[in-house]
């Protein structure tokens, strides 16, 4: 057994033991164990003695890197790996396993020629630095054009509260309540408020303070209970046509326009998209710094996927209260279109995590005056690993903002966004924290034979009432093509038909 290092010009040293039936585990444990964290150390195995045979050329050699290098090593699908094989003639493996010291190990075999091969180029992958360059058309001086790869989480939580001291200290202060609860709302007895919230689809709310425990503002009943003063949203929301609020939104909105940071817990289609998009419209056009003045958005809402930051988007422009501006970014748009209309000033940035982290790393985007964040579906933007995108863009928000988190599940990643970014939140669970069908929708199912689905969609389609809307799942993109076409051929919904996957840019017709 041997051990060697890398010496500050690159060169591998090696220390041979006396026997090679005695491998000096001592001094590699010693040096392994030391104060001082290595990077990348190596380990060789050369045959027994007794066991020398035609394979004597064979050697084993042992790896410890840094376990944030392994997928980078593998690469995607193991094609990394397996080009490194094949370059070297060696064969090479890496140890399902993590030491204490945040290490994995690579193990290599093969003659000493192509191993040292195969270590020089992993020590290539694991000591360069990925550069991001920025497409030449949006190069500027005063922008950053080298972007890590590796988010150094310990450079960004050194010294946070001196950070956030200097760079929010001189900012004003936040408005944050909107709302006075009417007085029938007022003279409602517990027990009463109580059967609302059962009648309501079992809503439940708690208080996640751990300090002095906080009177929770009642669920209202009607629209007007919360915007009667707001003539623009009230007319907004007659002419979309909403007659009540729905469970999330009746107890949703005194809390959040109350001022308190709020976790929503609701299924897909409960209305959550509102519950926290009419309390920012307040929010944005009632705060003491006039909008001119903002050295950027106001309100800021991340999303897992473009199709969902589209959809609230879209939701923003149905609600045009005070000229309120949005912007969408997200990853596979026009990012000429998407910078330009952050320069020219918006209130509201709708974004995916990657993208947005883009822009901000390039100094395009700033997000000092961000005072009412949302986390929208926070369960699915971890399940697909946005996690140190969503840290790194909330280290960027001054600390005392108001934050609203959606989910439909309560994974614990969503229990460490709240411990760590939330303050004193309250959550409202609407009906039961397990996935479940939405008790709204009521659903049939029906089995066809694979040559009559066109023809019963169409039936389908021509039984609808004529203010209807119908939303079909296909397996495949080419087979969205395929069934748009036969259905504009044959005049269904009057052509009103619009086909959405990820091949194609579209517009949502509504």
């Amino acid at each position: 057994m041997v051990e060697s290092d890398w010496d500050e010009e690159g060169d591998c040293h090696v220390t041979r033991p006396q026997s090679l039936n005695q491998p000096n585990f001592k001094q590699y444990n010693n040096d392994r164990h030391s104060p001082k964290k290595r990077q990348f150390t190596e380990r060789t195995e050369y045959p027994r003695r007794d066991k020398i045979s035609q394979d004597s050329d064979q050697i084993t050699k042992t790896i410890d890197i840094d376990s944030s290098y392994v997928g980078r090593i593998i690469g995607k699908g193991g094609s990394r790996i397996n080009e490194l094989k094949f370059q070297t003639n060696t064969h090479i493996s890496v140890i399902d396993r993590i030491s204490e010291n945040g290490l994995s190990s690579i193990v290599i075999k093969g003659e000493a020629k192509g191993i040292e091969e195969a270590v020089l180029r992993i020590k290539e992958l694991t000591t360069e630095k990925q550069s991001y360059d920025r497409p030449q058309q949006f190069n500027r001086s005063s922008r950053n054009t080298n972007i890590k790869g590796t988010i150094d989480w310990n450079a960004l939580h050194k010294n946070t509260e001196i950070r956030n001291q200097e760079r929010f200290g001189n900012l004003v202060e936040i408005v944050k309540i909107f709302y006075h609860e009417p007085k029938h709302i007022n003279n409602l007895t517990d027990e009463e408020v109580q059967k609302i919230r059962e009648d309501k689809h079992k809503i439940s709310v708690k208080d996640l303070s751990d300090q002095e425990q906080r009177n929770i503002p009642r669920p209202i009943l009607s629209f007007e209970d919360i915007f009667e003063k707001y003539a623009e949203i009230m007319s907004s929301v007659t002419v979309a046509g909403f007659k009540e609020p729905s469970p999330i939104q009746c107890q949703a909105w005194p809390i959040i326009m109350s001022g308190y940071d709020l976790i929503g817990i609701a299924q897909t289609g409960t209305g959550k998209t509102l519950a926290f998009l009419l309390p920012a419209l307040i929010h944005i056009d009632s705060q003491p710094t006039p909008r001119k003045e903002r050295q950027g958005p106001t309100c800021l809402i991340l999303s897992p996927t473009r199709e969902l930051a589209q959809q609230i988007h879209q939701e923003v422009g149905k609600f045009n209260y005070k000229q309120i501006r949005s912007v969408c970014i997200y990853g596979g748009g026009s990012r000429r279109e998407q910078i330009n209309t952050v320069e020219r000033g918006v209130e509201i940035v709708i974004a995916t995590p990657g993208r947005l982290n883009d822009l901000i790393s390039n100094n395009i985007i700033s997000l000092t005056s961000v005072t009412y964040l949302v986390l929208d579906e926070a369960d699915r933007m971890l399940d697909l690993g946005f996690e140190p995108e969503i840290r790194k863009v909330l280290l960027d928000i001054r600390p005392d903002r108001q934050t609203i988190m959606t989910s439909a599940t309560w994974p614990p990643g969503v229990t460490r966004l709240i411990r760590s970014y939330m303050t004193y939140p309250m959550q409202i669970n609407v009906g039961s924290l397990n996935l479940t069908a939405c008790k709204n929708v009521t659903q049939k199912i029906e089995f066809i034979e694979y040559d009559d689905k066109l023809d019963r969609i169409k039936r389908f389609i021509d039984d609808m009432p004529n203010d209807c809307k119908v939303l079909i799942f296909v397996a495949r993109k080419i087979t969205a093509d395929h069934l748009t076409s036969d259905l504009v051929l044959c005049n269904s919904c009057d052509g009103a038909i619009q086909c959405i996957h990820g091949n194609r840019f579209f517009n949502f017709i509504v």
